[in-house]
């Protein structure tokens, strides 16, 4: 296809390589005579960040996220409002919007790469949605993390909108702009005030506010005992029950559970928060400093609580923490 050209000194000029402006020009035809073009560009880059998170997860959620619940009682159309509420409420009706023009512009020209993406993404949503674990059954609650398929769903298509939108005109492209700093700035407000609303959880309130006073109130290389609440077993009976209903590793669950038999949430978050090395904050008794959550300081001893003298208490909504040093 390409035309050698003959100088002045009618030597034959060199073939370009790729790489240099022919050669680009070259590589571009070859890809269009494979059925490539400029348009399709949108689509790879906004298909991008998906199979990133897929390659990272060695599929489409992480291992064991979801446990399926094969009862068919309580499928219904509760749970898809409630997750359409949730979904709405984390990312705001234009890229539903968005979302749904992609798929009109798509079913404009079937058998395109757009439908067949979203038909892949498609089945698992329509799975999670049909038994993901509902709790109390026939209440129509079930976990927000099942939305977080079709919110990846729906910015795969948006940029595809934006992007076709954008190709019209100038005013398109304003319009584009507009509604990409609009959602900017939407979710900048929306992740401050879920950060916000974190910080006043009662259960992160404590475990931060105790690391504070821990952190000021330790000498260095000194350990914390922190006895707290484990988790409830009736929570990992359930959970190793719901394995065995979804035909998963029941022995494998209940090895975890039974690993997970004297893990106190509490003292983790109090770990996480605490400016210390791993290790410092711990279960077993000994250490200078120990810290009661809740109902553990009514069940210490008359003769550990005289050993023991008041440094602060900590109190955060319902729940109460006590951070005490032992008298050597």
């Amino acid at each position: 296809d390409y035309v050698r050209d003959i100088g002045e000194d009618d030597k034959p000029v060199p073939e370009p390589v790729e790489g240099t402006v022919g050669g680009f020009d070259k590589l571009s035809h070859r890809f269009r005579k494979t059925g490539w073009n400029e348009a399709n560009s949108p689509v790879v880059l906004s298909s991008l960040p998906v199979l990133v998170w897929i390659f990272w997860w060695r599929g489409l959620a992480p291992s064991g996220l979801y446990v399926l619940d094969l009862d068919l009682h309580s499928v219904g159309l509760p749970r898809i409002a409630f997750l359409a509420r949730k979904f709405l409420e984390y990312e705001t009706f234009f890229v539903p919007m968005l979302a749904g023009i992609a798929l009109l512009l798509a079913f404009a020209r079937p058998g395109g790469v757009v439908l067949k993406g979203a038909a892949v993404l498609a089945a698992p949503i329509a799975v999670v949605f049909a038994f993901g674990h509902e709790y109390p059954t026939s209440s129509g609650l079930v976990s927000e993390r099942l939305i977080h398929l079709p919110v990846l769903l729906a910015l795969l298509l948006a940029p595809i909108a934006l992007a076709r939108i954008g190709a019209w005109s100038r005013a398109g492209l304003a319009i584009c702009l507009a509604f990409t700093l609009l959602l900017a700035a939407r979710n900048i407000r929306l992740e401050t005030s879920l950060l916000e609303a974190a910080a006043r959880e009662p259960d992160l309130g404590l475990a931060r506010d105790v690391a504070l006073v821990v952190d000021l109130n330790r000498a260095k290389g000194e350990c914390v005992t922190v006895r707290a609440p484990s988790i409830d077993p009736a929570l990992l009976d359930a959970y190793v029950a719901k394995v065995g209903a979804a035909f998963g590793d029941v022995e494998r669950a209940r090895g975890r559970a039974l690993s997970l038999a004297t893990v106190s949430p509490d003292r983790d978050r109090i770990a996480a928060h605490l400016r210390a090395a791993t290790g410092t904050i711990t279960a077993k008794a000994g250490c200078p400093l120990v810290v009661l959550v809740d109902g553990a300081f009514a069940e210490a001893t008359p003769e550990s609580k005289e050993s023991m003298t008041l440094l602060a208490e900590v109190i955060a909504g319902p729940r109460r923490a006590r951070i005490l040093r032992i008298r050597r």
